[in-house]
């Protein structure tokens, strides 16, 4: 297996359309996809939730890189997908996405969900879980599967299933 050979379909495109990965953005991309999805599925909440949702939002990039002009420089590699870029944080991408008819409404709310869990983990020191942190357990709950996953058995009722299967949705 070649090192790149389980890059996601986003990064795949980007190396192939030019030639190279961005050093800008070497450290968020996923060498190996199936590792990162062990740790998602995982026992641990805070990082099934931090790497799911760094997940996402690296693939809602490479899936407006797709649909952007091909930067020719490293300034217009800076002005699209750095902290200060115009889709310098998981929120831009979420709106331009949005707003350049990429994604629906309901998509949109769901990122905007598994965005605000994504920052009440990283911004509480304390232990959190899906199912005894009630402001992430609520946001689980939003989440709107109808129609994105099917269930083989029961509904998925439990926080950590729903967001895990949110995360597994909008990674393929």
């Amino acid at each position: 297996m070649t090192r790149f050979q389980s890059l996601s379909p986003g990064t795949k495109w980007l190396v192939a359309r030019t030639g190279v990965i961005p050093s800008l953005m070497k450290k968020y991309i996923p060498l190996d996809v199936r590792k990162v999805l062990d740790e998602v599925l995982g026992q641990n909440d805070r990082a099934a939730i931090s790497v799911g949702s760094a997940m996402i939002e690296h693939e809602l990039e490479g899936y407006l890189a797709v649909r952007l002009r091909v930067p020719k420089t490293n300034k217009e590699r800076q002005d699209l997908f750095t902290e200060n870029g115009i889709f310098g944080s998981f929120s831009t991408k979420i709106k331009g996405a949005y707003y350049m008819n990429l994604i629906g409404p309901l998509t949109r709310s769901n990122l905007d969900l598994i965005r605000d869990i994504r920052n009440q983990v990283s911004h509480d020191m304390n232990p959190v879980s899906f199912q005894h942190t009630a402001a992430i357990s609520d946001k689980c709950g939003r989440l709107d599967l109808t129609g994105l996953v099917r269930t083989q058995t029961s509904p998925l009722t439990l926080p950590a299933k729903r967001f895990k299967a949110a995360v597994l949705h909008y990674m393929t």
